[in-house]
């Protein structure tokens, strides 16, 4: 994520075009942030927010929210909070829906706020569910789990990780879960103890830092530094022709550049990826590629 985020911004810069550079600096904060680098993504993020003043107010926004997850996930709650009144009266409609709701969310949750969490998802929740908005819906889910969770209503709580784990699990997000720690561990071990999405769950499980993952069952340790996965584990050996197309795959190829790099068709490119997944074990791209990496196939 740091290297596409950084390739962006640059690319960005050569261009000179000021919302598509705005773009790509927030993404790169972002991954900053989620690599452990929140001073650097400050940095960024304010880069961005100069940016945003020359742009318009809904980037300004953007940046706005960003800046609060980024004194959250400082510790720093006083400052999120201010930053939230601040910008709240200028919010448009699709804030409400959005990120201005995600990251008041968040702040709700760090604030221990639980029955707010509840009652302000709700609504929003159900109407995503409905128009089948995936994207708000991974960020908002987890947090009202927790909220539930945290006041005593474990059975909805457990129904509602449940529905974000099968919306998640096809596409492989793991830095959606993972970010919540500990309390968030404590409800995916739970989920595992009624087979909820067991294999995905697990592999979830073994991204915590290891402090929450030796909390886990004996019947279902997955230690983060070992594979979850062992050589037997694949079906057959793949070809040679397969660990070409995985070894692009692991370096972010698109199935169309894929093909362009091997001189093959786009429609030989999907059976290579089929057969990569029938042998690994798994259904999507980002599933293949940690599949690979812990096989030490990449």
């Amino acid at each position: 994520a740091l290297s596409n985020a950084r390739k962006a911004a640059t690319l960005a810069e050569q261009w000179n075009q000021a919302d598509t550079l705005h773009y790509a600096l927030t993404c790169l904060a972002e991954a900053l942030c989620a690599a452990g680098d929140v001073e650097g993504a400050f940095e960024v993020n304010q880069r961005a927010m100069q940016l945003a003043k020359s742009v318009s107010p809904w980037f300004f926004r953007i940046s706005a929210y960003a800046e609060a997850k980024l004194y959250l996930a400082k510790g720093d709650v006083r400052v999120a909070a201010r930053i939230l009144d601040e910008i709240e009266p200028l919010i448009e409609v699709r804030d409400q829906a959005g990120s201005f709701l995600i990251v008041k969310t968040a702040l709700f949750l760090a604030q221990e706020r639980f029955a707010e969490v509840v009652l302000t998802l709700e609504r929003p929740v159900c109407e995503m569910e409905r128009q089948g908005r995936n994207w708000p819906l991974m960020e908002l889910l987890p947090c009202m789990a927790l909220a539930l969770h945290a006041l005593g209503r474990k059975e909805v709580a457990q129904d509602m990780i449940g529905r974000c784990l099968t919306l998640a699990a096809p596409e492989g997000f793991v830095y959606t879960f993972v970010k919540w720690g500990e309390p968030m561990h404590k409800l995916l071990l739970e989920a595992l103890k009624r087979s909820i999405e067991i294999g995905y769950v697990q592999q979830l499980l073994s991204a915590f830092p290891v402090r929450e993952a030796r909390q886990m069952p004996e019947t279902c340790i997955v230690p983060p530094t070992a594979s979850r996965f062992s050589p037997s584990a694949l079906v057959e050996p793949l070809s040679r022709r397969e660990m070409e197309v995985l070894k692009l795959l692991g370096q972010g190829f698109s199935d169309k550049q894929i093909a362009e790099a091997l001189v093959i068709a786009r429609e030989t490119v999907h059976k290579h990826l089929k057969n990569i997944y029938g042998k690994l074990g798994v259904h999507s791209r980002t599933e293949a590629i940690a599949s690979a990496r812990q096989l030490g196939l990449l």
